[in-house]
């Protein structure tokens, strides 16, 4: 499924963001200038995150973020996956007091609740491979960001 709802132009390498919302504007800005999303999409995403964060410690200090947001805001479903420049803070799904440095972001944009769980747990697959977080962090360009993604979407 995941394979399905990427698209090369919205895969952005090496965004510049000083802080979670200025990722989740950006984010929500190329998604809603691809037709993908309404304009309510990036109110909701933001106080979705306020209220249910999306950060995951991965490794020690460092992490992965996954922003959602309900399907009434979007109009077709799509992922969008961003890196950044330097390292922004998203406070932790797991404990919402707590922050975890974030370079690696998975946007979902779901049209239909249902996928939720699935695309969920295809996202988390990926954010587990080391090798996978590594390339795409240092991927320079969107077609690197989409190789990397393929091979390892064709390995599961």
């Amino acid at each position: 499924m995941f394979l399905e709802l990427m698209r090369p132009q919205l895969l952005v390498p090496r965004v510049s963001a000083r802080t979670a919302e200025d990722v989740l504007s950006f984010a929500a800005d190329l998604l809603l200038s691809q037709g993908l999303v309404k304009t309510s999409f990036k109110r909701a995403l933001v106080d979705r995150e306020c209220s249910f964060p999306t950060g995951l410690e991965i490794d020690a200090g460092q992490g992965v973020a996954i922003p959602h947001t309900d399907p009434e805001h979007v109009i077709q479903s799509a992922i969008s996956v961003i890196t950044t420049e330097a390292p922004v803070s998203f406070f932790r799904m797991d404990d919402p007091s707590q922050s975890v440095s974030v370079r690696l972001v998975f946007i979902l944009a779901l049209s239909e609740g249902r996928l939720q769980v699935d695309l969920l747990q295809e996202t988390v697959g990926l954010i587990q491979r080391p090798e996978l977080r590594s390339s795409l962090i240092e991927a320079a360009t969107p077609e690197d960001m989409a190789r990397h993604l393929q091979g390892a979407l064709h390995q599961i």
